[in-house]
């Protein structure tokens, strides 16, 4: 039962005063820190599909080029016997 008290402790020293925004913000950082060095491969599959659909509708929304007629492709060979 020694380690209840040791648990009660920390939890009350987490909880009264100003220590709780630390300790929150402490824990966000290295949760964070912890996703974006070694994240499981379902927590990369969750973040890179609206990466994607976010990346898709971006594109749609841009204006599309527009092509004159004019823009023909046009080959040119260089050899000796032309110089």
């Amino acid at each position: 039962m020694p380690s209840t008290g040791r648990f009660k402790h920390i939890a009350r020293f987490i909880t009264v005063g100003k220590h709780l925004p630390t300790f929150l913000g402490m824990l966000i950082t290295l949760s964070v820190l912890w996703l974006q060095l070694s994240a499981p491969t379902f927590v990369e599959d969750f973040i890179q599909r609206p990466e994607y659909l976010v990346y898709d509708q971006r594109l749609d929304i841009m204006p599309k080029a527009v092509k004159s007629a004019e823009n023909k492709v046009v080959i040119v060979d260089l050899d000796e016997r032309s110089l």
